[in-house]
């Protein structure tokens, strides 16, 4: 599958003014050299919100790193019904699959929101696995996290009831902006079809119990944005 041919896709090959990989939680270790060599090989890729990266049913044959944004992922069960995947965020390696089959993925991948993509071919990437071995400990290690961020949302649609996990999800959304004095802002805050299916749930749900934490001062809502002013008030996510 050619990058170019994804429809409503801008792709562009090489580094492009700051759009770059960098070594951050994903790539540290990995050498400079090789992170150079990653960005020159890959292609960038902007999605708008919605747009399908890869659909079900296609070979894999690509790994991508997520640098702006979020990608999602859903699979539909023998009865039509969807299952939506915790996603993938910013700095997140994706489809490490491809690095041992091609065989036809069970699941599309789509853009959550606005994002970027830098996307490189499986046996490039496992041509620098055999320079740098610090990339394969990147691999390996984005692996084992993605399985444990699924483990996570089994023990929670099976554990949690509707209320728990949308504070859970709140508190996941808000963790890398919690402030000093507790307080913690989401910005852009999704959509209640977006949030219910981040949980497994439905929107009316989300939207009953946000009015909940509103009206008692949990959660304070704004233009395309919400505040936690106390982010203790809503109990402790499984980060």
């Amino acid at each position: 599958m050619s990058d170019m041919e994804i429809a409503g896709v801008r792709g562009t090959a090489g580094l492009l003014g700051e759009r770059r990989i960098s070594g951050g939680e994903v790539f540290a270790g990995v050498s400079a050299e090789t992170l150079h060599e990653l960005n020159r090989r890959c292609r960038w890729i902007e999605l708008n919100e919605g747009v399908v990266l890869v659909p079900a049913g296609d070979p894999l044959d690509r790994v991508f790193v997520v640098v702006r944004g979020e990608l999602r992922f859903s699979l539909y069960t023998s009865r039509g019904s969807v299952v939506w995947l915790r996603g993938a965020d910013q700095g997140s390696l994706v489809s490490e699959a491809a690095f041992i089959d091609t065989a036809a993925t069970r699941y599309s991948i789509e853009a959550g929101r606005p994002s970027t993509v830098a996307s490189i071919s499986a046996w490039a990437f496992i041509e620098l696995i055999e320079r740098d071995r610090n990339l394969l400990n990147c691999a390996i290690r984005s692996l084992v996290a993605r399985q444990e961020m699924l483990a996570d949302q089994i023990v929670e649609l099976t554990t949690l009831n509707v209320e728990a996990r949308i504070h859970n999800e709140l508190l996941r959304l808000a963790r890398d902006n919690i402030a000093e004095d507790g307080s913690a802002t989401i910005s852009p805050f999704p959509t209640h079809a977006d949030f219910a299916r981040r949980i497994g749930t439905h929107r009316e749900a989300v939207s009953r119990e946000l009015s909940h934490l509103q009206h008692i001062g949990a959660v304070v809502r704004g233009d395309k944005r919400l505040t936690i002013p106390d982010v203790t008030r809503l109990g402790l996510a499984p980060f």
